[in-house]
């Protein structure tokens, strides 16, 4: 395959339609700067290909344009087989798809997905990962190019079968892959990939069922011995409950609960005077705390009245020279605001002396124009008349696509059964040696010779012996009937389209066709035309114009030209001049305005000071009048001397009474005392009726246990267990087998990996010394690259490289792989995004020798921002258009 062009829409930073043509044989170089979209182009290249058309992919919602509501669509063009295809896919929105081959339509939607899938040699799948087989290690995405490549599985069975062409079936070719593969998937039934029994497969199973019939033993066992436990148990049970119940001792500690509760009340009852004394003492000392704060409050009351009084005064001085002010503003405001009114209403007048001297312009203008309407009118009637001739033609053809895919279906059903019938028939088999004289009807045998029985075979042996081998004859009637049902299939196709036989059926959609690219024609006129209504639609809007510039009256339609465009010269003046005077009134009124708006935000400021002082005033005069200031300052005065005299009294008996109250910690000492004896007497009998439910519950369990049958239970337990411990090591001895045949086909492919890795060496040697003269690789599993041997007596760990030297050695290896898939047959190009990033001036020279190494043979694109450093690279420019 060989890339031809692209083209993208909806596609990333594309939102618009871009376009890459004339991809060459050999190298091809695309350079722009950072942004320009080369990724987003590499990245719908893989998308076209490799996805189909009705995926939704989180990479394909990753294309679209963002902020545009569009489908991504893209176009890829490639040579493959000496034939030109185009793939066109539509993702997210409106999908559809859709292959053409020398310009003609194959196949649509998901036939067009996998008919690519066909020519590439990818077998399709109903789900897709990109990048399949050749093209994942070939391929490079931008920021890839460091890592070595890593065939997927595809991948590594294309680079074996490659491989083998070249040295042949080895142990450690495809077919030992293969056969791995099958004791792995074989293993994998048994163990997990970290060598544990799978959940599920008949190893796990096994080793479940004796585990379980091993606990399910020693939980018998258990359970024998338990009984015996539970006897003695019982017994010392028994025992204890007689020691526990001694009746003096519950006695003497009902007494002493009884008079420590006595003492207990005594105290918390003093507690209780002692507490109502304190609530007492604090209820008198706040009464005498609020007092004086409401004597403070008045005083402060009483500045604040005075205060207000003088604010009251400043105020009403500085608002009277605001109202003079905005009094002249507003007056001010008034001239201006008719002299904009005069200014606009002249300005309306040129307006309309404007409009229609422009309409005059505008008729004339169309007279002009009369002839060119008259030729597009003309065209328009040709262009419907072609297609209403087209259209008829169309519906007369009656071999659509479906007919054509309904012909080849048959012709492939008819080549089914002609092999089917042939795989099915008996074989005969001749060896004829040299001087034997033997014939298959009528035809000589010489050496060995085999053929298929579906009719009656003669077979002569000089000319004394004839055999005649026939088929079964069911078979045969089977056979027969079948291909006979076929054919009266591909009769009633042909006369329901009207034709002969199958080549003419063809012959007219071919017709259809030549017809189909005809419409395809007139709308790409219609198109070209920009008829956004219709033809029709036009066709009555030019006539209707025409007819509008005949109609008109001559003397306006004819009006002299450089009169009117004077006269609108002179309006325009006119005009401009207004609308400057106009401006400048506004911008005075804007200015007298704020003016305006600003004294009177100020007086509202002043007005609002005082209006809220005026409020205070009132509320605080409310409260203490001018009249009853010095009155009821000094009752409160005075009774603020009264609660002080009863807060002293109170506190002074609160004083005495402490004196008399128990010490501190003698109540909680109490009552701990009495907790401690109630908790006993409690735990006690708690204990009492534990030993009394203890007995009782051990003599039901033994009752119950005694009639389980547990002997012969364990008996039946131990048979069962030795036949499951049989059936795990059956099992366990076949992964074992499996285990031994998959370490003895891996060792042999060890062995075997330096043949296989040979052609993939020396098909590398040339390119890697285009870089590095006289290096080698040495090559691991999979086709890993482990080292690189330079001039030093060891080789150089791949990890150990400098970044630009293992990007160099990995692109090398990539340009082998092609060369080697190249050679034989598979022709894949190879796409490098943005490589060579940390190379230097000289080692970048080799590189480029290398990739046009590769060009000689198979096609080569470059995308690269790095536009200098890759002109001596040559090869083919591609642009973005």
């Amino acid at each position: 395959m060989k890339l031809s062009h692209v083209s993208v829409e909806g596609c990333g930073r594309f939102g618009t339609p871009a376009r890459i043509e004339g991809f060459g044989t050999g190298v091809n170089i695309l350079s722009a700067r950072n942004e320009a979209g080369k990724s987003t182009l590499f990245r719908a290249i893989r998308t076209c290909l490799f996805e189909r058309h009705s995926s939704t992919a989180k990479d394909i919602a990753a294309l679209a344009t963002d902020g545009l509501s569009l489908p991504v669509s893209i176009r890829v063009g490639f040579e493959h087989g000496g034939r030109q295809y185009e793939i066109a896919k539509s993702f997210l929105k409106g999908k559809s798809a859709s292959l053409t081959r020398d310009g003609v339509e194959i196949a649509r939607n998901a036939e067009a997905d996998e008919h690519v899938w066909d020519l590439l040699g990818i077998a399709p799948r109903s789900t897709r990962a990109l990048d399949e087989a050749s093209y994942g290690l070939l391929w490079v995405q931008q920021g890839h190019s460091f890592a070595l490549p890593e065939p997927s599985e595809a991948a590594a069975s294309q680079l074996n079968a490659v491989i083998q062409q070249e040295v042949g079936t080895l142990v450690g070719g495809e077919r030992a892959r293969q056969l791995l593969a099958t004791v792995k998937d074989e293993l994998g039934k048994y163990l997990t990939d970290s060598g544990r029994p799978r959940v599920g497969g008949a190893l796990h199973a096994a080793i479940e069922e004796t585990a379980r019939l091993t606990a399910e033993r020693l939980d018998v066992d258990n359970r024998l011995a338990a009984l015996d436990a539970k006897l003695d148990e019982l017994g010392h049970q028994r025992a204890e409950l007689r020691s526990a119940g001694d009746h003096a001792m519950a006695a003497q500690m009902k007494a002493d609960l009884e008079d420590t509760r006595r003492k207990l009340a005594e105290a918390e009852t003093a507690g209780e005077e002692l507490k109502r004394l304190r609530d007492d003492e604090r209820q008198a000392h706040e009464l005498a705390e609020a007092q004086e704060g409401r004597l403070q409050e008045l005083k402060r009351r009483a500045a604040t009245i005075d205060a207000q009084r003088a604010r009251l005064k400043t105020l009403a001085g500085e608002i009277a020279p605001l109202e003079q002010e905005i009094a002249a503003a507003t007056a001010a405001l008034d001239e201006l605001a008719r002299r904009r009114k005069a200014l606009g209403d002249e300005a309306d007048a040129l307006e309309r002396e404007e409009r229609e001297l422009a309409r005059l312009a505008d008729l004339a203008e169309k007279r002009a124009r009369r002839a060119a309407l008259a030729g597009r009118l003309d065209r328009l009637q040709q262009l419907r008349g072609r297609a209403a001739a087209n259209e008829a033609a169309l519906k007369a053809a009656l071999v659509d696509e479906a007919a054509q895919k309904a012909l080849d279906a048959l012709e492939t059903e008819e080549a089914k059964l002609h092999a089917r019938l042939d795989a099915g028939a008996p074989r005969v088999a001749i060896e004829a040696r040299p001087g034997a004289t033997v014939m298959i009807d009528g035809t000589a045998v010489s050496g060995t010779a085999a053929k298929s029985v579906t009719q009656p075979v003669v077979i002569t042996v000089g000319d004394d012996v004839a055999i005649t081998v026939s088929p079964p004859q069911a078979t045969r009637e089977a056979a027969e009937a079948a291909l006979a049902a076929h054919r009266e299939k591909l009769r009633a196709l042909l006369a329901a389209c009207g034709a002969a036989d199958a080549a003419e059926l063809r012959r007219l959609r071919a017709e259809r066709v030549a017809l189909e690219d005809q419409a395809r024609d007139i709308r790409a006129e219609r198109n070209a035309l920009a008829l956004g209504d219709g033809v029709n639609a036009e066709i009555d809007r030019l006539q209707a114009a025409i007819g509008e510039i005949d109609a008109a009256a001559v003397d306006e339609a004819e009006a002299d030209a450089s009169a009117l465009d004077a006269r609108k010269q002179q309006a325009t003046e006119r005009h401009s001049a207004l609308r400057a005077a106009l401006s400048g009134v506004t911008a005075q009124i804007g200015a007298q305005g704020d003016l305006l708006g600003k004294l009177r935000e100020a007086r509202a400021s002043l007005a609002g000071q005082a209006e809220q002082i005026h409020a205070g005033l009132a509320s605080d005069l409310a409260l203490l009048p001018d009249a009853g200031r010095d009155r009821m300052l000094g009752d409160c005065d005075s009774e603020l001397g009264r609660r002080r005299d009863a807060h002293r009294v109170k506190a002074a008996l609160l004083a005495e009474k402490q004196a008399q109250a128990p010490e501190d910690g003698a109540v909680e000492r109490l009552r701990a005392r009495m907790d401690r004896l109630a908790a006993a007497m409690k735990g006690q009998q708690e204990r009492l009726d534990q030993l009394r439910e203890r007995i009782a519950r051990l003599e039901g369990e033994v009752q119950v246990a005694g009639g389980d049958g547990l002997g012969e239970r364990a008996a039946t337990l131990a048979l069962q267990q030795q036949m499951a411990l049989a059936e795990e090591a059956r099992i366990a001895e076949r992964v074992e087998v499996l285990k031994l045949l998959r370490r003895t086909v891996e060792e042999s492919y060890a062995q075997r990996r330096e043949q296989l890795n040979a052609p993939l060496r020396r098909h590398l040697k040339p390119f890697l010394h285009d870089v590095f003269p006289r290096a080698e690789i040495e090559l691991g599993e999979n086709f890993a690259i482990a080292g690189l041997s330079r001039s030093g007596p060891a080789a150089e760990l791949f990890g150990r490289l400098s970044l630009g030297t293992q990007e160099q050695v990995a692109v090398l290896v990539r340009l082998a792989m092609g060369a080697m898939i190249c050679e034989r047959g598979a022709d894949v190009p190879i796409i490098l995004d943005d490589a060579l990033v940390f190379s230097d001036d000289d080692r970048i020279e080799q590189m480029f020798d290398a990739i046009n190494r590769a060009g000689r043979n198979q096609q080569v694109i470059v995308l690269t921002c790095r536009a200098r450093s890759f002109t001596s690279l040559g090869g083919t420019q591609l642009q973005i258009v």
